[in-house]
């Protein structure tokens, strides 16, 4: 059979390999083998891209969407009640920019009643061992009548709950005892407390108005009067009255000062400051002293007070001023 060239050389270069290994290696015997060995040949092209087996990177996904979770809604809260607007200057700044009040004072009062109402006023102090306090209230004054040649009245403060009942009888021609009259006080047998009943207000009534200032005013004077209380505070425990007599005595001592400025808001106003000790012994003992300012331009009403209370009723320090000098509705 005829050989091709191509054979021919394939057959000699295998029996020249194992001869010349059998001659480097005698001692070792040879081993010749077939391995079948994948061949990917392609013919007048490039080799196709090979599979590494590598992962390629994600792919990109949109963001997710999460919805905003839906809240009930707020409770309305109840809208606090305005208040009027609070003083501003301070009584130094006020006197530079007006040194000249508004509402000057004077010796006597005048013969037309106080106007009734109700009135705004700064409240600061504390009963004894309880918590200062400061809020921005109203007071009532009232109970206007017919006294004499003169009026009487009522100012209600409404934080300690003491009701002050003045009298004033103005200087004229055919006035026999000009002046201001305290008539009577009432007193809480305790602080208020708030959301429960008001508490039994005490009422202490000199058999005589007792006289707080002469008309005309004189600064320097000291007025001094004392009667017997002639209110009963005591249940009768078998009719459930109350009983006379109360057993107590009344005594005022009143050193009357000058006339001072005082700040009504941006309002400047003149008042007589007088150092009043109020003294209640027997049944009762009890002290209210302190200052207060009176203006005689308005009746003779306090539009200032600074007291201490002190004893069986009420103990605590107080401190009232005037804000608004018309009255408004301020309830």
């Amino acid at each position: 059979m005829k050989r091709s060239p191509l054979l021919r050389g394939a057959l000699l270069a295998v029996t020249m390999a194992v001869a010349t290994t059998s001659c480097s290696f005698l001692a070792v015997p040879s081993e010749v083998g077939i391995k079948q060995v994948p061949i990917d040949l392609t013919f007048g092209g490039e080799l196709p891209d090979q599979d590494d087996g590598s992962v390629g990177p994600p792919p990109v996904l949109p963001p997710a969407i999460v919805p905003e979770p839906t809240l009930p809604p707020a409770p309305e809260q109840p809208k606090p009640k305005p208040k009027p607007d609070l003083c501003g200057p301070t009584l130094a700044s006020a006197v530079a920019r007006d040194p000249a009040p508004a509402s000057i004072t004077s010796t006597n009062v005048q013969d037309t009643f106080p106007t009734e109402g109700t009135y705004l006023y700064s409240f600061i102090g504390n009963f004894e061992n309880r918590q200062l306090f400061f809020d921005i209230a109203h007071k009532e004054l009232g109970n206007i009548q017919d006294v004499g040649e003169g009026y009487s009245f009522s100012v209600a403060d409404p934080f300690n709950g003491t009701v002050w009942w003045f009298e004033a009888q103005p200087e004229t021609d055919t006035s026999a005892n000009p002046g201001l009259f305290l008539q009577k006080i009432e007193i809480p047998e305790e602080p208020a407390t708030p959301g429960g009943l008001p508490p039994r207000r005490l009422e202490f009534t000199p058999a005589a108005p007792l006289k707080v200032l002469n008309f005309p005013i004189q600064p320097g004077e000291r007025v001094r009067s004392a009667a017997v209380d002639n209110a009963p505070k005591t249940e009768d425990p078998v009719t459930g009255g109350l009983q006379l007599p109360s057993a107590n005595t009344i005594t005022s001592t009143v050193d009357v000062g000058s006339r001072e400025i005082i700040l009504v808001c941006e309002e400047l106003a003149q008042a007589w400051k007088v150092n009043w000790a109020l003294q209640i012994a027997g049944e009762y003992n009890l002290d209210i002293v302190g200052s207060f300012w009176l203006a005689t331009q308005y009746g003779g009403w306090p539009v200032k007070e600074e007291y201490t209370i002190s004893g069986d009723l009420i103990p605590g320090n107080f401190a009232t001023n005037l804000m608004k000098i018309d009255p408004g509705n301020y309830l």
